[in-house]
């Protein structure tokens, strides 16, 4: 449907611009010493809106060039997060087979990661205090890992 109103709006202003501008007759000289320009008015207009269209343009890629290294720094702290937490995970997996060497390795990593992260945002001044506690909550359950492969390193 929405489709089908656009077509429509396309031939109201394709039928609008043959009405209004078939029968136009104007012309705009334009003087460049020692040259003269003569154009059409429908003309002068088409390449002021094409202008327009063209500067837009030009604007609206500026600013996207100047948002990449935001969202560059946004993606580097969310792969900084993933290696986290699949150090994390990877932890509690090798913990729970019975790999208590690879455990804490991988605990270590996800330990390293976290501080790694909490330095970055404490460098950058963005205080997000989810992402804080979920560093906390890492570092924590990283811990724990390493404390429990310990504490079965002496009993054996």
């Amino acid at each position: 449907m929405r489709n089908a109103v656009w077509f429509l709006l396309l031939f109201v202003a394709a039928a609008a611009a043959a009405l209004f501008l078939g029968d136009n007759r104007a012309t705009v000289t334009l003087f460049w010493h020692p040259y003269r320009v003569d154009m059409s008015l429908n003309f002068v207009l088409l390449i002021l809106l094409l202008l327009f269209a063209l500067v837009l343009l030009a604007l609206r890629t500026f600013a996207s060039l100047r948002k990449i290294q935001l969202h560059a720094g946004i993606w580097r702290q969310q792969q900084r997060e993933r290696t986290m937490h699949q150090s994390l995970l990877n932890a509690m997996q090798h913990f729970t087979h019975g790999h208590p060497d690879k455990a804490v390795a991988q605990a270590e990593q996800a330990i390293a990661k976290a501080r790694q992260i909490q330095e970055s945002t404490e460098a950058t001044d963005s205080r997000d205090s989810s992402a804080e506690t979920l560093t906390e909550s890492v570092i924590e359950m990283a811990e724990w890992i390493l404390a429990q492969c310990k504490a079965d390193g002496a009993k054996t």
